[in-house]
């Protein structure tokens, strides 16, 4: 009878040095191992005190079965390893280092704790849908360029243009669409410095985009006319627009990364300065013209 106590602390000792990273997601053959215990201790053994002993003990880890999932730990960043823990009272250690036998010797505190594991599990759950979404705009901002193309002025000058004004602006607008989709989530406090700062970079890329590309239709049209000194009346109007509009576009063509407009001090003031001084110009040679 000795060599059945032996045989299944021999396979809680093999399961309790598995990584935890690893037995997780094979967690199944613990419920597995317990239930074919239960089922022999129960029916294939005779009745004596060491099997009753046993069927406690099966009893005892089979407690703490339901909360498993809870502490899988797929989703946990390092704040809910931490938290999680405290809760079970485990030496904190890294993830690595975490065995199956850390939470089979806390198997009481899994039991009386499921619902703090439960809303714990749920939290980091909600927290890790958030955290993929700031995680691709930084993966964005990084990554995404405008693609330039090079145009000649009327005086053999080249001035780099933005293309793909249209893309860029789609993906802002997708973009600001992931950032509202995590607004509502759970936890989403807990991100809120950093949401905020992509919610006003975004709103502010889409009203620069939408502004530069308006003068840039506006200049490639106007500038031949303007710079062969056609409407001399507004030659001056003109120049400052060109030279605030040439200003803008180098600084584009040095780092044509979208986010880098973001970095152009007072650019929304320029913006709109050139916007109004185009539509004067604009003004001034529909007036030529009639």
């Amino acid at each position: 009878m000795w060599s059945l106590f032996d045989e299944f602390n021999t396979g809680i000792e093999t399961m309790s040095k598995e990584e935890w990273i690893v037995f997780c997601s094979k967690s199944y053959k613990f419920e597995e191992f317990l239930q074919y215990w239960q089922e022999k201790l129960k029916s294939g053994v005779e009745t004596t005190s060491l099997t009753v002993r046993l069927l406690q003990e099966v009893e005892k880890y089979k407690v703490m079965l339901p909360s498993l999932k809870y502490i899988r730990g797929e989703m946990f960043s390092d704040k809910h390893w931490l938290e999680m823990f405290g809760i079970l009272g485990i030496p904190s250690k890294s993830v690595e280092m975490l065995t199956f036998g850390d939470f089979l010797n806390v198997k009481e505190k899994i039991a009386a704790n499921a619902n703090a594991l439960q809303d714990l599990s749920a939290r980091a759950s909600s927290e890790i849908v958030i955290r993929q979404a700031l995680g691709e705009l930084d993966i964005w901002e990084v990554e995404a360029k405008f693609l330039l193309t090079e145009h000649k002025d009327s005086q053999g000058l080249t001035v780099m243009l933005i293309k793909d004004f249209k893309d860029i602006l789609n993906k802002v607008g997708d973009n600001q669409f992931l950032l509202q989709s995590v607004k509502n989530s759970p936890n989403y406090d807990s991100f809120v410095d950093r949401a905020s700062i992509w919610e006003k970079r975004l709103a502010d890329l889409d009203e620069y985009l939408r502004n530069l590309n308006r003068i840039q239709r506006k200049w490639v049209y106007l500038e031949p006319i303007f710079g062969a000194g056609t409407l001399s009346q507004d030659q001056a109007r003109f120049q400052r627009v060109d030279q605030d509009f040439r200003y803008i576009m180098g600084d584009v063509a040095r780092d044509n990364r979208v986010v880098s407009l973001c970095k152009i001090i007072n650019l929304h003031q320029i913006l709109n300065v050139l916007l109004d001084q185009l539509s004067r110009c604009q003004k001034s040679l529909n007036d030529f013209l009639e």
